[in-house]
């Protein structure tokens, strides 16, 4: 009696599209791979992430070297599209070659991948490049300096390997639990907190943070040096000092303000202080 066999609950999961494993003995490229050149289940808009500092490693490539090819092996995590880094493999490059690869721990570290420099040239994948390097690699990368192109492998639901376009993104997310991050920040950011700040028959409302200090105005007296309204009325009785805790809001300024000269007079002040429900100052002693 055949037993029978258990359902892999992951199985209903499984990705249509594979991301091989690169595995190379003996450091050995192979033509002999079995590639489609279209595949109606292919994946479509690949988008291969690169890290700032691998990024960063192939510019200075570039810049040191303006005329002349090189190659690197990109480093990132297997089943994942993100280049993390590059290796400088050794070689031997000329201005239209590279030759002679060497790298003894290919199959020791994340290897994912493969980029290529054409410097001042064209940046067309040549015959060369299709047939040794973007069949052996699942992500191959052509650089000039003018423009960059991808090509990205796959393995697709009938078992063959599937080339397609890639398209370059600079990697600049970082690793946090963003939730959290949007939870701390609305428990800390609020709407404006009202406060109503009465002064007698004056009501004035602010954002709960002190007022603005007084503006200059003109002076009580003609000779007076400081003309700010809080000294204005220092200067007046030692009985109505205790006004400046409460009266510091600019807009008061316009009720007593005299129209025809812009200044305020001792009387206006006075006829003010009686709106405000002080009893009314003598004026000249």
């Amino acid at each position: 009696m055949k037993k029978r066999k258990k359902m892999n609950k992951k199985s209903k999961e499984k990705k249509m599209y594979t991301y091989i494993p690169i595995s190379i003995e003996e450091n050995v490229w192979s033509t002999d791979v079995d590639v489609v050149e279209s595949c109606g289940k292919g994946p479509k808009n690949v988008i291969v992430l690169i890290d700032p500092i691998a990024r960063e490693k192939i510019d200075l490539l570039m810049e040191k070297y303006k005329n002349k090819e090189w190659l690197a092996y990109l480093i990132g995590e297997k089943d994942n599209l993100t280049i993390k880094d590059i290796v400088i493999p050794k070689q031997e490059t000329t201005g239209a070659s590279v030759d002679k690869v060497v790298f003894e721990d290919y199959n020791k570290i994340n290897v994912i991948g493969v980029i290529h420099s054409h410097h001042s040239m064209g940046s067309t994948f040549s015959g060369v490049d299709n047939e040794w390097i973007n069949q052996n690699h699942n992500i191959s990368i052509l650089i000039s300096h003018n423009d960059i192109k991808c090509r990205v492998r796959y393995k697709v639901p009938c078992g063959a390997l599937f080339i397609t376009e890639g398209k370059m993104k600079l990697n600049i997310s970082t690793n946090f639990d963003k939730e959290l991050f949007l939870k701390d920040a609305n428990e800390k950011i609020k709407e404006p907190t009202y406060t109503n700040n009465h002064i007698h028959n004056y009501t004035s409302y602010g954002y709960g943070g002190s007022w603005p200090k007084p503006a200059i105005i003109s002076s009580v007296k003609e000779d007076a040096d400081d003309l700010s309204l809080e000294n204005q009325l220092k200067s007046l009785e030692d009985d109505y000092t205790k006004i400046l805790n409460n009266v510091s809001d600019l807009t008061i300024v316009d009720d007593i303000v005299d129209s025809e000269n812009d200044s305020i007079g001792e009387e206006d002040i006075d006829e003010y202080l009686k709106e405000c429900g002080y009893e009314s100052m003598v004026i000249g002693g």
